[in-house]
């Protein structure tokens, strides 16, 4: 497992009294969060065996205890699913990682974000775990009739079995992700052995795993999203000084830079301008692991928040008895109108729905 944090700092106050000398404290700013530990049970869980594996997530603080009052993580998984996250208490968590359906070996890459100080935060401790999962199959073949045939992988050696008459077998054995080739070890009835190597012919896998927060932004030109992405090789250990491309549908993405626990990370600038409701796309890739080596992240925009609110009321003053027009007009901090669905009140009379104005704004009578 590789993990790490938001930067933290220290901040130096000081205070000064006339006639008294002056008065400093450092202290630490930042999140309190150090990292994220992920742990599997099983270890390493075996595609044809295995359902599921339980998953351990534990926020940890610099000094290596749970974070009591971490948030919820964020938890996502290049193949698989993750499910039933919930909380334990004292900065600890739980979720099941479910088995992909595909037959072949291929590594899990489970990337997990604790935000700080909120759940919409960029900022927070992260973690990365890889788990192996190994295919357990029936290995065919054929060769000449009767003759004893064993099979080695990855340090294993499975069987022997007997071919049948017309030299066919199978063999059940568990591979490993990684391992593209394995030998075959034929024993004719004389004794005679006889060495084969096998190509498994294995497809290639997914090496790539990425996690995003938050994933709904305000299109206010101004707010980010932080992206953090860890690549692997074949068998699952990280990948140093890998060359990952990064991509946004819209806004302002840069990176990667290269964190030293072996991750990348990214921080995208929501868009000035978009419609409410609009997604950016976010496509990231490992080159080096094949085409099937890529993520995609959808971040949803939302209109920003508003700066300021002007409300009219015609006539004014309105007498007692008679009708008057309320006009609201919402804006964000460059000016800009922004659609919000206020509630009003008033202490004497009534107001009817809010209706949309020649201006932009609302009305109502």
């Amino acid at each position: 497992m590789f993990a790490g944090a938001a930067a933290r700092g220290s901040l130096e106050l000081r205070a000064s009294l006339d006639g008294a000398p002056d008065a400093g404290r450092r202290i630490e700013v930042g999140a309190p969060a150090a990292r994220v530990s992920l742990r599997a049970r099983p270890l390493r869980p075996v595609k044809g065996r295995d359902e599921s594996a339980e998953l351990e997530i534990t926020v940890l603080r610099g000094d290596g205890q749970p974070d009591a009052e971490a948030a919820r993580p964020v938890v996502r998984t290049n193949v698989g699913e993750i499910a039933d996250l919930k909380p334990l208490g004292g900065g600890r968590f739980s979720a099941r990682y479910l088995l992909p359906k595909t037959r072949f070996p291929e590594v899990a890459i489970v990337v997990a974000f604790a935000p700080w100080p909120h759940g919409s935060s960029c900022d927070g401790a992260f973690g990365v775990a890889t788990i192996p999962l190994a295919s357990s199959v029936s290995l065919p073949g054929k060769t000449e009739a009767r003759v004893s045939i064993a099979v080695e992988l990855a340090g294993e050696r499975f069987g022997p079995v007997e071919a049948d008459s017309e030299g066919r077998f199978e063999i059940p054995v568990v591979v490993p992700p990684g391992h593209r080739m394995a030998t075959s070890i034929a024993t004719d009835r004389a004794g005679n052995r006889r060495r084969k190597k096998l190509d498994l012919q294995l497809p290639p896998t997914d090496r790539i795993a990425c996690v995003a927060n938050p994933t709904v932004l305000p299109a206010d030109g101004n707010s980010g999203a932080r992206i953090l992405c860890a690549a692997t090789d074949p068998f699952g250990t990280p990948v140093k000084n890998a060359r990952l491309t990064g991509s946004a549908s819209a806004g302002r993405l840069e990176g990667p830079r290269s964190l030293p626990s072996g991750v990348y990370e990214w921080e995208l600038a929501a868009p000035g301008e978009a419609a409410a409701g609009s997604l950016v796309e976010l496509r990231f890739g490992f080159p080096a692991g094949g085409a099937q080596s890529k993520e995609r992240i959808l971040v949803e925009l939302v209109a920003p928040p508003v700066a300021t609110a002007e409300l009219e009321v015609s006539p004014d003053p309105v007498f007692l008895g008679a009708k008057g027009t309320v006009r609201l007009v919402a804006k964000d901090a460059r000016g800009r109108l922004v659609k919000t669905r206020p509630v009003l009140r008033a202490a004497r009379g009534d107001l009817g729905p809010f209706s949309a104005a020649g201006d932009g704004g609302l009305k109502a009578i």
